[in-house]
This record gives C-alpha cells, sequence and structure tokens, in this order.
C-alpha cells in the first residue's frame, strides 16, 4: 500500500477507535504510530489493549483508559518514559517488551493489584534496569518474566518479597542460589515454569 494511502488508512481508524462505544478489547498485530496509540485509549469501555510492536515515544494517553485491565505493549524501543503507567491502578496484566529507553522501574511499584507481569528485551536487544525492587512490592503477582532483562545491581534479592508466583521465565545469568531461595519461598512456581534464556 502507498505511504499516502496507509496514513489515509490510519487517520480513518484515529477517526473512529473513539467512537466504539461497545468495544472492550483490541489487538493490534501491525506496527502502530503515535497517533493510532493515542486514539485507540480514547476507546470508551477500554479493559485490553494487545499491541505487537509500535513506534510510540509517549504513553500518557493511555490515562484516558481508566477501565484498562490488561496492557501488552511488544517491542517499543522509542518510548521515552513509563512514568504514566503508575497510575493505571486496575491494571491486572502487564507486558512491556524492549522499552531500551527506561532503566528505572519504579511506577510499577505502584500497580499493587498485577497479577501477571513482563519487562523483557527483545530478541536482539537487553533490556536494562537499575534494579528489581520496586517489583518486590508486587504482592499479588502469580506470573513474572523477565526474559533477557539484566539489572544493574545484579540481584533477584527484591523479589525475595514475593510469595503467590506461579511462573516465573528468565535468563540463565542470575545468581542460582537466588533463583533457588527465588523457588523455596514460592512453593507453587511449576518446575517447568523457569525458562533457561541464554
Amino acid at each position: 500500500m502507498p505511504a499516502a494511502a496507509q496514513r489515509k488508512l490510519v487517520q480513518s481508524w484515529c477517526d473512529v477507535l473513539p467512537t466504539l462505544e461497545k468495544v472492550e478489547y483490541l489487538w493490534f498485530h501491525s506496527r502502530v504510530p503515535q497517533r493510532l496509540f493515542d486514539a485507540a485509549c480514547q476507546v470508551p469501555r477500554l479493559k485490553g489493549l494487545y499491541i505487537k510492536w509500535s513506534g510510540i515515544k509517549r504513553l500518557e494517553a493511555i490515562g484516558h483508559a481508566s477501565q484498562l485491565e490488561a496492557f501488552h505493549l511488544g517491542d517499543s524501543a522509542q518510548v521515552e518514559s513509563i512514568e504514566c503507567l503508575g497510575a493505571m491502578t486496575k491494571l491486572r496484566w502487564l507486558d512491556l517488551v524492549n522499552i531500551k529507553r527506561v532503566s528505572r522501574l519504579d511506577p510499577l511499584g505502584k500497580l499493587r493489584r498485577l497479577e501477571g507481569l513482563g519487562v523483557e528485551g527483545s530478541v536482539w536487544t537487553t533490556q536494562r534496569v537499575e534494579t528489581l525492587a520496586p517489583i518486590g512490592q508486587l504482592a499479588n503477582l502469580r506470573y513474572l518474566s523477565i526474559v533477557n532483562l539484566r539489572s544493574a545491581d545484579r540481584t533477584l534479592k527484591p523479589l525475595f518479597a514475593l510469595r503467590r508466583l506461579e511462573a516465573f521465565h528468565a535468563a540463565a545469568w542470575w545468581a542460582p542460589e537466588e533463583v533457588a531461595e527465588l523457588r523455596r519461598r514460592n512453593r507453587r512456581l511449576r518446575p517447568t515454569s523457569w525458562t533457561d534464556h541464554r
């Protein structure tokens, strides 16, 4: 499709999305530009938003989706900040993939209803963060994925506060004794839940 036709198609969706009063879940499997994301967040009753990959830089529009419970943001290397996610307190499931410009996870520590969380790198890019400490505040977590993620403090110890984990996916570079301790503290962790990504 020629570029002009693509722009016209995207604009038509931007116009219609805020009017879809009965839609609760949206899936985008093609690249999502900023204006399409902003329009999607205007869907009045949005509960779930899945984005496979994007060119999004700013997430602030998500504040309009006050009923959002599940948000998957696939490969989005241009995202500049996740600060606004700290106000999305109804979220139960959150996936963030290759948000490589973000190194502080502090806003996530406010999402106390989260049951599932993924903060991951991509196949080609390692996600680097300062610490996992904000994740350790999420007492209701049952599923956690930190595949291809490294923290500057190089430790899983902040996660030892978690007690309800049933599935945990991570790379093989974490200290084996810390992995064992995390398992000891989460007896419901399934044997197949550990993913050895190198």
